[in-house]
């Protein structure tokens, strides 16, 4: 169906009770496994001030950390494949969110904002991954502006005429220039999972100009080099080289980089014991080392 302006009572007391069932098994997945979850938005809301339902509402929102969220995932296509699906940029490359969506397989449910998306909707549970923020607030504005830049991007890229909460002369501006945007990065070959890895800061990448930072390979260095700010979580491949002339590694630096497994330090075993490494840096200390006397170039 396509969700009207308003619904019918019985409809909206049946979909809400479809979707209670879908919590019902996300809640039994997460405490069996110990993943940590949050209701988020008007599910907080609905909650604390409804008990339940906001009793217009018609979806369901849950927040997990990256790393429970990565995990639930992978549980629930492994244990409840034949009943649910998951719907987002890798199993479907018309998504146009950078949420996920747990479907309940059987059913149809597209909402009218996503009517001409050409994407498998299904009665849903949405959920969003929560990702560690900069303490540093250069880092933390950046990190933010980006995640929303690049979000706008990736629902531009699959939708030209998005819905806009802007109405006369400037409506018809804002949608003059996402259609344009639509279908440049359309002829440019812009997929939507590129738009979506670059908004889970899997690369970074600073102005040249900029006096205080700067980028290696997409990771955040001060300007000389000596410190180490932020690996992104989740930047592809397994295996980091990190260069001698590193002293100090900043807290959280490498905080649940969930694809990285070894690091190759170009100083020796004695040097890496003086780096001045901070407190939340676990993946850098689980991976494996391997080091050597010739310096990085």
């Amino acid at each position: 169906m396509v969700m009207a302006e308003f619904y019918d009572p019985d409809v909206l007391k049946h979909l809400q009770q479809v979707e209670m069932g879908i919590v019902r098994d996300f809640v039994r997945i997460c405490d069996e496994n110990n993943l940590t979850y949050f209701g988020y938005a008007g599910t907080g809301i609905g909650a604390l001030r409804h008990k339940g339902y906001i009793p217009w509402d018609d979806d369901i929102d849950i927040s997990m950390p990256r790393k429970d969220y990565d995990e639930f995932l992978r549980i629930v296509q492994e244990e409840m494949g034949d009943k649910y699906y998951v719907l987002n940029c890798d199993t479907c490359e018309n998504y146009p969110l950078a949420t996920t969506r747990l479907c309940l397989k059987g059913t149809v449910f597209k909402e009218k904002v996503m009517k001409d998306v050409d994407c498998p909707w299904g009665i849903f549970l949405d959920l969003y991954a929560l990702d560690n923020v900069a303490d540093n607030w250069f880092l933390f504005y950046w990190q933010m502006w980006t995640a929303w830049f690049w979000g706008k991007l990736l629902i531009l890229r699959i939708m030209p005429r998005p819905y806009l909460y802007i109405h006369g002369l400037l409506a018809k501006i804002v949608t003059g220039m996402c259609i344009a945007t639509h279908y440049t990065m359309k002829f440019l070959h812009i997929s939507p999972k590129w738009l979506l890895r670059r908004r889970e800061k899997s690369y970074i990448s600073v102005d040249e100009r900029n006096t205080v930072f700067c980028d290696r390979d997409g990771v955040l260095y001060s300007a000389d080099g000596h410190t180490l700010f932020l690996y992104p979580a989740l930047r592809q491949g397994s295996t980091y080289t990190l260069r001698r002339e590193v002293t100090e590694i900043r807290e959280m630096a490498f905080y649940n980089c969930v694809y990285l497994k070894n690091i190759n330090y170009t100083g020796t075993a004695e040097d890496w014991e003086a780096i001045l490494i901070g407190s939340k840096n676990h993946s850098l200390i689980a991976a494996a080392k391997s080091f050597s006397t010739s310096e990085g170039k």
